[in-house]
């Protein structure tokens, strides 16, 4: 938590698959097929996931043709990621978010569904490959276990034909305008049962003998594909753009021609009908950083605490030089409005923000704990002192200097420093790990200023700060990332290495014989 937030269970738990909602596993479309049709009380975009309803029987075949360890594991992981999908409607998610280091930072269970995907993937490939080598376990006949699957087939089939799709038929025919659901649940119950129909001829052809080999290999994977290409490529097909209504292209050209002058700046979007990073995406930015509900915590804890009281000292250090509100609104004290668009939203400039980049030479030996009271106090002014737990450097007010940023990225920032005496340049990015500093070329500390943003201190003879980021989790990630490939690589070779030293082992024989 001194990186990230934790969520709320209430926010980890916002994405989750409604228990009717399984029935895109084998409906797709039931709810609908994009945005602008889709209903209920959930998102498409993240509680979808159909696996095709071809995947699921050819996997099921292949886990009772030969129910390995392997295969074991991933059928348990594919039914665990379906109940921990299903969120605050089963305990599970529960457990997981309480007790599982790193759960109560995940949102949305339903993206569990990559694990069913991934599940139900290898089982149904490795029992194409079983079926066309003809491999099984002794204990159950392939012959048998065929047979079993045509007849779940055709009682699928029987029942959804004879039984399902008239009840929905009834609800259709002789209405002059009938309902769309049931049309769609029709067509989709139309669609599975062609899936099933071309599953059962080719078991049938399979249990006669008279397909085998990688020819049924072949003809399985070519259903698979079919069913969920049919599916998929026409799925969310809307062509227009979704969030036109939540752009601004005048205040968004106002912003970046005031960035090109004065940059770097933030701006605060106080507005309910503009995309919450508006603004980033023309790499202006925000206030409250990244829209995202994982945040470095020390900066948005900060963010949390000033954004109430704009009209206070303390918020100036967020470097918030514009405000983006929505038409007829008042600006509060200490904004003025300096831009309106063709469709009345505002632009209002906070004339006091401080720079990115600024010097002091107050220190204010805090402890860590009651930094957020004195960042809350109406009298604390950021430009004139900070506040610091443990200061390594004394500074008593006596010492006048400037900071000016001359380069900045988000990975490297320079800052030029003319200052008299000692002091700290205090730089109103959120404190986060990761973070070095060089001063003149010899290391600096990087300080947690003001409860959430850093501090460098800094000595009269200093004229050039180096700031550089590098995450420890970046080189944590490429070992992962080298150990998994070594893995794979070994789980590829093995099989070829061992079968060809048993053909070295086959000719050694044929030649003593």
């Amino acid at each position: 938590n001194s990186v990230r937030s934790a969520l709320s269970f209430e926010q980890a738990s916002e994405f989750s698959v409604q228990p009717v909602a399984l029935l895109q596993l084998i409906l797709p479309t039931v709810f609908g097929s994009n945005p602008t049709d889709y209903w209920g009380a959930f998102s498409s975009g993240e509680i979808w996931g159909y696996v095709g309803v071809s995947t699921l029987v050819v996997a099921a075949i292949g886990l009772v043709l030969r129910p390995t360890a392997h295969r074991i594991f991933f059928a348990a992981l594919a039914v665990l990621a379906l109940i921990y999908a299903l969120g605050p409607a089963v305990p599970v998610h529960g457990w997981f978010y309480q007790f599982v280091p790193g759960f109560d930072l995940i949102r949305a269970p339903a993206r569990a569904y990559l694990f069913l995907n991934l599940s139900l993937a290898v089982l149904a490939g490795l029992a194409i490959s079983d079926l066309s080598r003809r491999i099984f376990n002794p204990g159950f006949g392939i012959q048998h276990v065929l047979g079993r699957g045509i007849r779940f087939l055709l009682v699928v089939i029987g029942a959804s034909t004879l039984i399902i799709i008239p009840f929905f038929y009834t609800r259709i025919l002789g209405v002059n305008d009938p309902p769309n659901r049931p049309v769609i649940t029709v067509e989709n119950l139309w669609m599975m049962v062609l899936f099933l129909s071309l599953l059962l001829g080719v078991f049938w052809l399979a249990r006669t003998g008279t397909v085998r080999g990688s020819m049924l290999g072949l003809i399985l994977a070519a259903v698979l594909l079919l069913d969920l290409f049919s599916v998929t490529m026409p799925f969310n097909p809307s062509e227009e753009d979704l969030v036109s209504g939540y752009r601004d292209p005048e205040v968004a050209r106002f912003l970046e021609e005031e960035w090109a002058a004065r940059g770097p700046f933030r701006i605060d979007v106080r507005h309910p009908g503009l995309l919450p990073n508006f603004g980033m995406t023309s790499g202006i930015h925000n206030a409250n950083g990244v829209y995202d509900p994982m945040q470095p915590a020390a900066y948005a804890t900060l963010h949390n605490l000033l954004q109430e009281q704009p009209e206070a000292l303390s918020y100036n250090m967020l470097n918030v030089r514009y405000w983006v509100a929505p038409p007829d609104e008042q600006a509060p004290d200490g904004f003025e409005q300096v831009f309106q668009s063709g469709t009345g939203n505002q632009v209002w400039e906070h004339a006091d923000s401080l720079p990115r980049a600024w010097f002091v030479s107050v220190v204010l030996d805090v402890a860590h704990g009651a930094q957020g009271e004195e960042v809350r106090a109406s009298g604390f002014d950021p430009s004139e002192s900070v506040l610091i737990q443990s200061p390594p450097l004394n500074a008593d007010g006596t010492s006048a200097g400037e900071a000016e940023i001359r380069s900045y990225s988000p990975e490297r920032i320079e800052i030029a420093v003319d200052a008299d005496g000692p002091g700290y340049v205090v730089i109103a990015d959120g404190d986060y790990p990761g973070w070095s500093a060089e001063i003149d070329g010899e290391p600096a500390e990087v300080l947690t200023a003001n409860y959430g943003i850093r501090a460098i201190p800094v000595h009269a003879q200093s004229e050039q700060i180096e700031l550089t980021y590098e995450s420890g989790f970046v080189v944590s990630g490429f070992v992962a990332a080298g150990f998994g490939l070594l893995i794979l690589t070994g789980m590829v070779a093995w099989p070829l290495l061992a079968g060809r030293r048993l053909a070295f082992a086959a000719d050694d024989s044929d030649s003593q014989d």
